[in-house]
């Protein structure tokens, strides 16, 4: 691992939730995501091109403050989300804070325009969140498909 890998991947900080101890990783490494669980939570930050994970006990409102984004961090622009081992990666499946934004309002349709125009690419070197992405879309412009459905599909382009 180059030595430039190294100072970007590290443990960031940590905090107790009940009898629970909850480390939360920035930039972490697949080994690292693994030692959190099969299942992760994380946020990333467009500005900072950080990805922060931890246990998914933790709530992102558990989180987000030891982060130093305050207690509104849901109206700033990060992605936030949950994601799940699948072999030798971790795929987001869903953003509860980003799903049920009702785009209706005018605030919150210009917010998830800034969203889907952040360049988030670089986090999939750590999480794969096309998925999520293609679904918070869909989702804002209403058009009804499920998650399973856009796993389903994407299991059908793989094979073929």
């Amino acid at each position: 691992m180059s030595r430039a890998r190294q100072l970007l991947e590290e443990y960031e900080t940590s905090f107790r939730m009940g009898s629970k101890y909850i480390e939360i990783f920035s930039n972490p490494t697949f080994s690292e995501l693994r030692d959190i669980g099969e299942e992760v939570r994380f946020i990333a930050d467009p500005k900072k091109k950080i990805v922060y994970a931890w246990h998914p006990d933790a709530l992102h409102d558990d989180a987000c403050p030891r982060l130093g984004y305050g207690s509104q961090w849901e109206r700033k622009v990060l992605l936030p989300g949950l994601a799940s081992q699948d072999g030798t990666q971790y795929i987001a499946h869903t953003s509860e804070s980003l799903e049920f934004l009702n785009t209706r309002h005018e605030e919150n349709r210009e917010f998830a325009q800034t969203i889907l125009k952040a360049d988030w690419s670089w986090v999939n070197r750590y999480i794969s969140i096309s998925d999520l992405l293609t679904l918070l879309k869909i989702t804002w412009e209403k058009e009804p498909v499920s998650m399973a459905q856009m796993l389903k599909n994407r299991e059908l382009r793989q094979k073929s």
